[in-house]
């Protein structure tokens, strides 16, 4: 059996490894159209569960992850100079760049063909094999070629976000409120590793609007930003990373799986099939259980070449 895989995030990595775990002979090809060491944003976030989730699955991979952790038990809440600690929340952080490098070593030490710098122009071209799977983000070309199947629904939330890093530690699962004469802006931070944190920043249309950030590059952003959070950020300068002001897109689809006649069954994972909000946790985390619940399908599946599990 053949699979191609269409995006090399966290969810196309780790079901490449399941895949050859389960079946070694399977030949997989995963595509992606970003060099190796190329990511966007900065830390993502495991909470105990989900770890519970990867030792089990992979022990090796499992190990590497944990190794470059950093984790803590507390989610605290700034408004007003008030600090409230609410401790029992146990979580791991760690750089993007790093589980991508960890996943991507053990996908090829299994035997996955990764594929960098490919992107795909015609998702019709898989015809040679048995199951695609489009793990291909938020804009994903899969699901729009196939929307009629997977019947999408795709909505942008009227904030403005934007992910940036910082060398100031917040040492817990912070969420931070300061005002200015533009309006309200909220921050949504925590430490990945021993130097850096993630800080993304939130605020309303009206806010955005107010504050001219239409007119301003990525320095003058930064600066702006830095003297709304100054009290929080203790000096330490956002770091950017291609970071832009974006609309949350919130992503369901009806059909996560698609069976279809001269042309392989096609299945969603990651981004592409659900978006979670930042501010209640990982995408990455999310994306990990969606697939920990689909990979039982695909073990128990006799004929992929002909009947994707539940499908007509």
């Amino acid at each position: 059996m053949k699979f191609a895989i269409i995006g090399g995030g966290p969810a196309g990595l780790y079901f490449s490894i399941l895949v050859k775990k389960w079946n070694p002979a399977i030949e997989i090809d995963l595509f992606e159209r970003n060099g190796p060491d190329d990511t966007f944003g900065w830390g993502v976030v495991f909470s105990d569960k989900t770890l519970s989730y990867l030792k089990a699955e992979d022990e090796p991979s499992y190990e590497a992850i944990t190794e470059r952790f950093a984790t803590w038990d507390n989610v605290d809440i700034v408004y007003r100079d008030e600090k409230i600690t609410v401790g029992g929340n146990k979580f791991s952080g760690i750089a993007r760049i790093e589980i991508l490098h960890i996943l991507q070593h053990r996908a090829a030490e299994l035997g996955v063909n990764i594929h960098f710098r490919s992107p795909i122009l015609d998702i019709d071209s898989f015809t040679g094999y048995d199951l695609l799977v489009g793990a291909d983000g938020v804009m994903s070309e899969t699901r729009s070629r196939f929307a009629e199947d997977f019947k999408p629904d795709i909505s942008t939330r009227s904030n403005k976000y934007i992910w940036y890093g910082t060398r100031h530690l917040f040492n817990g699962l912070t969420l931070t409120f300061r005002e200015n004469g533009a309006g309200v802006f909220a921050a949504h931070s925590y430490k990945f590793d021993k130097t850096t944190s993630t800080f993304i920043v939130e605020c309303d249309e009206e806010t955005w609007q107010q504050a001219g950030f239409a007119e301003m590059d990525d320095a003058s952003t930064r600066r702006y930003l830095q003297q709304v959070f100054h009290l929080d950020l203790q000096g330490a300068e956002l770091l950017s990373n291609n970071s832009k002001w974006l609309n949350f897109l919130l992503v369901r689809n009806r059909n996560w799986f698609i069976t279809q006649n001269k042309k392989p069954n096609t299945v969603l994972l990651g981004d592409s099939l659900a978006t979670v909000h930042f501010s209640i946790g990982s995408g990455t985390q999310a994306c990990s259980r969606r697939f920990y619940r689909a990979f039982p399908c695909l073990k128990n599946s006799h004929s992929f070449s002909r009947k994707w599990p539940g499908g007509g």
